[in-house]
């Protein structure tokens, strides 16, 4: 049990450290904070005293002269810490938005297969969700503050304690002077304090457990009512909710959630609220009542002045209430921690794919040669090859087409060529190298690739063709006439600068085969040696097929290209063509040829040719 905690707390240290990468004053401004906050409270406990006492005497000089200097520290000491409260806030919202930005650019870092893996994408959207709901990582600096104030506050309270069961009574008969010897009422005091301790212990583990579970119940609750409120706000799911008249389904669904959640989850957040008050208040009400006995006994018996009452009994229910707000904050450090430790894995990860050293020829030729050797693969945590013993060198500046029936391996090859995963046996060869000796980065500039599911992102058209905020105009246009985008982005008001989608009110939406297009654009405009097109024309109508095809030589002069395709219509503008199955290359040769074997080509071209003008 001792080492989870320590481990949780050792979570907590670690996301300091993160937090101190990302803001290096935030730390020492929230604890100076914290400072201040827990010695506020004892400015007015200590001059008070001293006024009272002062009146008593008929000091009246003394005691305005200590009234004003108390009232003057309060102003200063208020004005600091609202000043410093206002730093804080504004570090606290400044590290949110900075912690956001570290964990995209961490995404980005990491390689493809790393980033593909189904847990790591449920570990951080989880950890992200409860974020939402009970706060990310700058509230962990905010819970420190807190336990740091409360702990100064023990610290000091504790000091005043002892200092005042030093003293000793002036009057040394009866059963009072023997109360306020400092034996016993130390002892007292530390008996009175050791149950206060082990109740306020006691509690806290009680409530812990009951927060635990409603926050169980509430973090899931709260997740089904985002999925469901995003369900009737989803452009897709409209379409459906609307032909198949599911709207009183959702609607009963969403009145039924919130009935449970108001019954099962916020009325119990209620109660345990209202129990975990009135335990906190009759505990400090103990130890409020035993404390002015115990000071009311030592001012009895002489031992201190009457005006050390409000100082003394001051200082026993700041301690009753710090111990209380320390082991909260504790417990807060931990359960905050316990979910932020998967953002810690996260900024953690290693990068499967380890990058070489060696540079990528730059060759204006562009006659890069590349060779499959015994590669066989299988994707991270199965046994299950999808590609077996392949072997095959790339014909450097021909057509290619990869064909094969669903399955049979195609898009895991061009995603090896890619280097986005490494094989699992055999190896990729550039220029007779290793591909993994080169240096990742510069090994990817070879490849300009237009996959199935390609994605578009809501930028300016001309940042998402240049992939880049550096923008070569003419080279925009020409790419988009080669792509036969350019009839759609120059009847726009505000032609390449139109941004995508309507995330803002000049986005534009276009149809699929012209978002197609601006994905060949943005290949072409990359101008790699390796041109790679996964189901290129999938979304295009007939007519922009053909003129895509009719058009391709030119647009890919002196590369090599690469096509994925069902339809068998397009390996006829090719000069070479592999076909997969099961993850085996069983047949290559040209179009002509490979009809001529009657094999597998010749079936899947069958199975299509009726759909074919001669």
């Amino acid at each position: 049990m001792m080492r989870k905690r320590w481990f949780r707390d050792n979570t907590g240290l670690e996301l300091m450290k993160v937090l101190h990468s990302l803001d290096s004053s935030a730390i020492p401004v929230n604890m100076l904070a914290a400072v201040l906050t827990a010695l506020n409270p004892y400015i007015d406990i200590f001059l008070s005293a001293v006024v009272i006492d002062d009146l008593i005497e008929k000091n009246y000089s003394k005691a305005i002269m200590i009234a004003v200097i108390m009232i003057t520290a309060d102003f200063i000491m208020g004005t600091i810490l609202m000043l410093l409260e206002r730093s804080v806030r504004i570090r606290r919202q400044d590290i949110y938005y900075k912690f956001k930005v570290l964990m995209r650019k961490k995404a980005l870092e990491l390689d493809y297969e790393t980033m593909e893996n189904p847990k790591m994408h449920e570990k951080i959207a989880y950890a992200e969700r409860t974020a939402m709901l009970y706060g990310g990582i700058e509230t962990i600096l905010f819970h420190y503050k807190e336990l740091l104030a409360n702990l100064i506050s023990v610290v000091t309270a504790v000091a005043l304690v002892i200092t005042m069961c030093l003293y000793r009574p002036t009057i040394t008969k009866g059963i009072l002077s023997v109360l306020s010897q400092p034996l016993v009422s130390g002892g007292l005091i530390l008996i009175i304090l050791g149950i206060t301790l082990a109740l306020t212990k006691k509690e806290t583990a009680y409530f812990e457990k009951k927060h635990k579970e409603i926050f169980s119940r509430h973090t899931g609750a709260e997740l089904l009512s985002q999925y469901l409120i995003g369900i009737t706000q989803d452009e897709k799911a409209a379409k459906v909710i609307r032909i198949y008249d599911m709207r009183d389904m959702l609607m009963s669904n969403i009145k039924n959630l919130k009935s449970t959640m108001e019954e099962n989850v916020y009325a119990k957040m209620g109660n345990v609220a209202k129990k975990q008050h009135f335990t906190e208040l009759s505990t400090n009400g103990f130890l409020t009542l035993f404390s002015y006995f115990i000071v009311s006994v030592k001012i009895l018996t002489g031992a201190i002045s009457i005006g050390s009452f409000t100082k003394y009994t001051g200082a026993l229910s700041q301690f009753g209430k710090s111990v209380n707000d320390s082991i909260w904050a504790l417990h807060n450090i931990r359960t905050k921690s316990a979910f932020m430790k998967d953002f810690l894995d996260f900024l953690s990860t290693k990068e499967k794919l380890h990058t070489g050293t060696i540079p990528i020829e730059k060759r204006l030729d562009n006659d890069f040669r590349i060779e499959f050797k015994n590669v066989s693969f299988a994707y991270p945590g199965t046994d299950q090859l999808i590609l077996k013993n392949l072997n095959c060198k790339l014909t450097l500046k021909d057509k290619m087409a990869v064909v094969g029936r669903n399955g049979a391996g195609k898009t895991t090859f061009i995603k090896l060529l890619c280097r986005l995963y490494d094989p699992t046996e055999g190896m990729i060869t550039l220029n007779g190298i290793d591909i993994r000796k080169y240096d990742y980065e510069e090994y990817l500039t070879l490849f300009s690739v237009v996959f199935q599911d390609f994605k578009l992102f809501a930028f300016p058209i001309k940042e998402n063709i240049a992939a880049n905020q550096r923008i070569d105009k003419v080279k925009i246009q020409k790419c988009l006439n080669e792509s036969g985008a350019e009839g759609v982005v120059d009847a726009l008001p505000e032609k390449e600068n139109t941004p995508l989608f309507n995330f803002d009110e000049e986005g534009i939406r276009v149809s699929g085969g012209e978002l197609q297009k601006l994905a060949i654009a943005r290949a072409l405009y990359k101008d790699a040696p390796f041109v790679i097109l996964d189901e290129p024309t999938a979304a295009l109508d007939p007519i922009s097929e053909y003129e895509i095809y009719t058009r391709f030589d030119e647009m890919v002069k002196d590369k090599t290209s690469i096509y994925i395709s069902h339809r068998m219509s397009s390996c006829r503008f090719c000069d070479d063509i592999i076909v997969f199955d099961q993850g085996n290359i069983v047949e290559r040769g040209n179009h002509e040829e490979l009809l001529g074997r009657n094999g597998n080509y010749a079936k899947l071209w069958n199975a299509q040719a009726k759909y074919y003008v001669s």
